[in-house]
Formats: structure tokens, C-alpha cells, sequence
């Protein structure tokens, strides 16, 4: 009898151990499941390792660039595709003055391409753009004067597209930056005096 109530408690300690091995694997199998796409510290701690790595080598960075995406999940993939769309929408029209001045000039696909390598130039640089455009007179003097790639977000589009049948709409509204306001009717003849260091060093 002794031996009979032995072997039921090995019995029902197995099956619980087996049990709870299989519990402890569902859950963990649900919380990866439900973790939470890429925030933005996430998205920015990518772009910046990228340029850390790269600096202004613009083929190197996007190479390595379009490595990263390839290695990111779907979710990750499309949560970035949304916060570089809101990283863009930020960029205002100081910053279009800014590209204006250092490049003799920038239309609109010119600025595309300019606001494509602001975000690629990291967190820093692109955040003290935000607040101050003639910032922007350091990075455009380590870049030679060029701050226009054209293809990084090509990269982004082309992977998106292939990765997951296309880029995720863009969100229909995003808090512009409140530096915004100030750029809004800038002149040529203005930018000598709205961004002094820049037009000191590219200005015709």
C-alpha cells in the first residue's frame, strides 16, 4: 500500500511539473505574441547605431540600412515605416530653408531627398534641427556640403513593399513642431540673417 502511495506522488508531482512547463511555454509564448511593436525610442536607437557605423558614407548607410529592415518582423518593419512618416511630417520649413542655403537651392524632390538624410543623421542632430535649423551648419560641413541622398527612403519603401505588400498609411494628422511657426514666410534675402552660421559658410 505504502509503495502504491509512493508512486502516486511521483505520479502527480510529474504531472504537475509537466504542467506547469507547458503553462510557463504558453505564456511565454503569448507575451511574445503581444509584444509591442518598435516605439520611437526604438526606431531612433536603430537610425542612430546606422549612423554611428556610417556616418556620411551615404551608400555604406544604405546598405546597412537596408540590412537592418530585412532583419526586422513585420511588425517592427511597419511600426518604423510610421515613425520615420512622423519623423517626416515634423521636418518644417525652416528646415527647407536650411536645405535652401547649403545646397544653393532646393526644389521639391531636392527636399525630399534633404529630409530622408536629416532622419538618417541620427536623433541628435536631427532634433536640434528641429528646434534650430542653422544646427544643421556642423553635419553639412562633415558631409561635404551634401545633405541630399536620394535613396534611403527609397530603401524603406522598397522593402516595405516587398516585405509586407506595401507601406502602412501615414497617420492623418501629426502635431506639428513648435519652431514650425516661425518658418513659414521665409524670403531668400531673409536667410542671411535667419541662419547666420550656415549662410556663413554656403551662402553665395
Amino acid at each position: 500500500m505504502k509503495g502504491d502511495t509512493v508512486r502516486d506522488v511521483i505520479f502527480l508531482l510529474v504531472v504537475l511539473s509537466i504542467s506547469g512547463v507547458l503553462t510557463y511555454g504558453c505564456q511565454k509564448l503569448d507575451v511574445e505574441r503581444e509584444r509591442a511593436p518598435m516605439d520611437e525610442d526604438g526606431f531612433w536607437a536603430l537610425i542612430d547605431e546606422i549612423h554611428e557605423e556610417t556616418q556620411f558614407d551615404y551608400k555604406r548607410k544604405e546598405r546597412l540600412l537596408q540590412k537592418r529592415l530585412r532583419e526586422l518582423d513585420p511588425q517592427d518593419l511597419e511600426a518604423l515605416c510610421r515613425h520615420w512618416d512622423v519623423a517626416d511630417d515634423r521636418i518644417h520649413q525652416g528646415l527647407w530653408a536650411a536645405a535652401y542655403a547649403i545646397h544653393g537651392g532646393c526644389g521639391d524632390d531636392g527636399f525630399m531627398d534633404f529630409c530622408s538624410t536629416l532622419i538618417m543623421c541620427g536623433r541628435k542632430i536631427y532634433m536640434e534641427a528641429l528646434d534650430d535649423p542653422d544646427s544643421l551648419v556642423t553635419a553639412a560641413k562633415a558631409a561635404d556640403g551634401d545633405l541630399r541622398f536620394e535613396n534611403f527612403r527609397y530603401s524603406v519603401s522598397s522593402i516595405a513593399d516587398e516585405r509586407l505588400g506595401g507601406e502602412p498609411a501615414r497617420l492623418a494628422e501629426v502635431d506639428p513642431h513648435p519652431a514650425a511657426s516661425k518658418w513659414a514666410d521665409w524670403e531668400e534675402e531673409d536667410l542671411p540673417k535667419l541662419l547666420p552660421r550656415i549662410w556663413a559658410e554656403f551662402g553665395e
